[in-house]
């Protein structure tokens, strides 16, 4: 049986205890207050998962670095420092970032892409993104709304909902004034998020990437070939 990796878990909120229970309390060392992730504790791990809530993870990026070990970043509501990139090459180290660890997201990616030349065919366009989210999320949009703006390219009008413990439902709607296109994709279980995280760890420990902070849909995408 071929052992498996150790995982060091920052973040062991809604998404980061899915974590814990898909890949077995026994395989991961799970940080938080009263285990805070000190250097020597970090380098115990063979990659990092954090599902820290928003800018959380700002107070560890120094320690992180200095482990040097590979971290696996699925925190939403946060924007990376300029200087995060440069800091990760020049001590040759790689992490994989995304705002949605669902793997089907390069999917979505590559139709949202697709999508995006419609501006071409219609004289009048308006692109709409309906989100669902568990009542507990606050960041709206959320950041793979932002991130589907960012792959369309062009202005979207947001509109979100509560709704119970929901993981996630996205809906983007090309409006013309004679039909509509839309792309939706939904999470049907937290779950999904934890096992794209350890995917994402995994393809870490691969040790083929160039040192820097890599985007998951990309990497995915290359997987299947988009």
């Amino acid at each position: 049986m071929t052992e498996k990796i150790k995982i060091g878990l920052l973040g062991k909120g809604r998404t980061g205890s899915k974590v814990i229970e898909v890949y077995g309390a026994e395989n991961i060392i799970a940080f938080d207050q009263e285990n805070p992730p000190t250097l020597e504790k970090l380098k115990q791990a063979d990659v990092l998962i954090s599902f820290l809530p928003g800018e959380a993870i700002f107070e560890y990026i120094d320690v992180i670095i200095e482990s040097k070990v590979p971290l696996a970043s699925g925190g939403t509501g946060f924007v990376w420092p300029s200087d995060i990139n440069d800091r990760l090459k020049k001590n040759g180290i790689t992490w994989i970032t995304s705002s949605n660890f669902a793997i089907g997201m390069s999917l979505v990616k590559a139709m949202v892409e697709q999508l995006s030349k419609a501006d071409v065919l219609f004289d009048e366009t308006e692109y709409k993104l309906h989100e669902i989210h568990h009542i507990y999320k606050k960041d709206h949009p959320s950041g793979t709304g932002l991130t589907m703006e960012k792959w369309l390219g062009h202005k979207v009008s947001f509109s979100h909902e509560r709704d119970g413990d929901n993981p996630g439902e996205h809906k983007l709607t090309l409006v013309t004034p004679y039909e509509e296109i839309s792309i939706e994709h939904k999470s049907l279980d937290r779950k999904i998020f934890a096992n794209g995280a350890i995917w994402a760890a995994k393809r870490l420990l691969r040790g083929d990437l160039k040192p820097g902070l890599h985007e998951l849909s990309d990497l995915t995408a290359k997987e299947i070939g988009l």
